[in-house]
């Protein structure tokens, strides 16, 4: 068994690792359920040091409003944060990530986790220098890797992605990863729906006249132009995010309390919805704008 692990996030400095991971370790961290044998690297272009990296994830926990930890509890996690500049793109870079690997490592085996925090455009480079560096393989310690959404742009893109993943990971080793299902809110559903004995009788056709989700952003397009130029919020929001929330407000109880039972029930969910014709979308949908966005 591997002595340590390491999480290792590719755009460790954009705007999902700031709001959403690096603020989420930090309070798993304040909580004192961070194992002592586990270290974070931050990977990304941005030209930090160790330190000036780990004054980048403070202020971040600060602006999420993480819970305010001890100076000794900060301490401690600094302690155990790294950072290395480089390009998910570049094969040399990969190499440079790797060697700093094994030297935090030592001698001791070490498992690592590869979070793709990056825009979509970089998983297949990403995911190919991870192999062609070796910083995919299972010599020492195990390896994963987290593939946020989109995954794909349209079925035969998602395909030859995964395909692609292939090459490098077996599947037990490879997460395609939606955060939203991590807000409580949406974790809540679940129990909302099957363990409140006032609402699981009722909560079917014969008694919901219609269902309405919305997800209220508090947060403009800021410096994800880029990636919304690219993906847009349609990818970004509706065909992810929204999806499933739908099919946890839609599915049937699942017969057992695991992943792949849970994943069948959403898969009956979506084989269930009709789809709607170019004109009835048109009919039916209201398309709008960031103000100031164009």
């Amino acid at each position: 068994m591997a002595d340590s692990t390491t999480i290792v996030i590719f755009g460790a400095t954009g705007d999902l690792a700031r709001r959403k991971l690096i603020p989420a370790l930090g309070s798993l961290a304040q909580k004192g359920r961070l194992p002592d044998n586990l270290r974070i690297v931050g990977f990304s272009r941005s030209q930090y040091s160790d330190d000036q990296y780990r004054d980048y994830v403070w202020k971040g926990m600060q602006e999420m409003d993480v819970a305010v930890m001890s100076p000794d509890q900060w301490r401690k996690l600094a302690g155990r944060i790294y950072y290395v500049s480089g390009d998910a793109n570049n094969l040399e870079h990969h190499q440079r990530l790797r060697q700093r690997l094994e030297e935090l490592e030592g001698d001791a085996p070490g498992n690592r986790l590869f979070y793709l925090s990056i825009a979509p455009g970089l998983y297949p480079t990403a995911v190919q220098n991870l192999g062609a560096s070796g910083l995919a393989l299972q010599d020492s310690g195990w390896r994963r890797v987290v593939i946020e959404k989109p995954f794909g742009m349209d079925l035969a893109s998602a395909q030859d992605l995964n395909q692609l993943v292939h090459q490098v990971f077996v599947e037990p080793q490879v997460f395609r990863i939606d955060h939203y299902l991590g807000k409580e809110t949406v974790q809540n559903l679940l129990v909302f729906r099957f363990a409140n004995t006032i609402f699981e009788p009722l909560w079917n056709r014969n008694y919901v006249d219609n269902v309405q989700i919305k997800v209220a952003e508090s947060v403009s397009v800021g410096n994800r132009a880029g990636y919304y130029d690219g993906s847009g919020v349609v990818r970004d929001m509706i065909q992810n995010h929204l999806l499933q929330i739908l099919t946890m407000v839609a599915m049937e109880p699942p017969s057992r309390a695991d992943a792949d039972s849970l994943r069948d029930k959403k898969v009956d969910v979506l084989r269930a919805i009709r789809r709607w014709t170019p004109e009835e979308a048109r009919q039916h949908s209201v398309l709008g704008q960031y103000a100031g966005y164009s």
